[in-house]
């Protein structure tokens, strides 16, 4: 199941494409040789493609002591279709937020996270966030669930950071949100990419709307096509980025078929793409997904 990719420098390279059972967890031992076989390892990306493997079950399957002394990266990906409700592994027996926390403290060299997964409930209910913002000093680029996202911004750490993609989980914080004009006081002065994988629209603007005013360095947008009636605002947060060089629009044929949605050939893509390109004529644009 776990076969080496690469070796550069010092740095190894590790994948595990996915389980024969999705209730086969000692199929995950593996990887607790990596941390008593390879202390050098830097980077470590773990991929379950049809498995909603939880971040708590990877953490909790690792270990306390599992520790890997120079790691600097560390992807989990694992299917993010099913709800809550639907994920049929068993749950660890201990609290994955503290394990997690605790795996955070024993990485401190981590600049790149990445939690493309699902999450139980009790999770994001548990999860401090100052553990994440204040334990990862090197952080650097950070992609995984909105919960998280919408609290981190307003640590110190967010001036740093470089990459942020921010995904759909359809929980909301439990934590109270900012207080209204905070977002004033945002500054993303490093931010040069943003990817909203976030496919309800209003929601994926309430993003734009923190963001872009705070991040006058970005240079790259990933974000889901908007509708004509968006297409204004859309276009005024655009001029808070004057250095934006690439920008991708997706349309997934999912919220945009609710009744009150305008079907893919009533975006007037084109209109938009032309007044995007006024504003930043070598502007590179690509749109991906359904158009008429």
């Amino acid at each position: 199941m776990m076969r080496k990719l690469a070796r550069v420098q010092e740095s190894y390279f590790f994948y595990i494409g996915g389980l024969l059972s999705s209730r086969d967890m000692k199929l995950l031992e593996p990887l607790k040789t990596v941390a008593a076989n390879s202390p050098m390892l830097e980077n470590l990306i773990v991929d379950f493609k049809n498995i909603p493997m939880t971040l708590e079950h990877m953490i909790s399957s690792l270990g306390t002591d599992f520790t890997l002394p120079r790691l600097k990266t560390f992807h989990l990906g694992g299917c993010l279709d099913p709800s809550p409700e639907d994920i049929d592994l068993p749950k660890p027996s201990s609290h994955g937020a503290s394990h997690f926390q605790a795996f955070l403290s024993r990485h401190p060299r981590l600049n790149e996270l990445k939690l493309d997964c699902p999450f139980f409930h009790e999770f994001h209910k548990k999860f401090d966030p100052a553990i994440l913002a204040q334990g990862l000093p090197m952080l650097l680029a950070f992609s995984g669930p909105r919960f998280i996202y919408e609290q981190l911004l307003y640590y110190p750490i967010a001036q740093q950071i470089r990459g942020l993609s921010i995904g759909g989980w359809n929980w909301e914080s439990g934590r109270p949100g900012p207080e209204k004009g905070s977002t004033d006081k945002l500054h993303l002065p490093e931010l040069r990419s943003l990817e909203i994988q976030e496919d309800n629209v209003p929601k994926a603007m309430e993003i734009l709307e923190t963001v872009l005013p705070a991040a006058a360095g970005l240079e790259s947008l990933y974000t889901p096509a908007m509708p004509h009636n968006y297409h204004k605002d859309f276009l005024v947060l655009l001029t808070h980025t004057p250095k934006l060089q690439d920008i991708c629009l997706w349309n997934y044929d999912s919220d945009f078929n609710g009744k009150d949605a305008p079907v893919p050939s009533g975006f007037n893509r084109i209109e938009l793409v032309v007044a995007m390109k006024d504003m930043f004529p070598d502007l590179e644009i690509e749109c991906l997904g359904d158009w008429d």
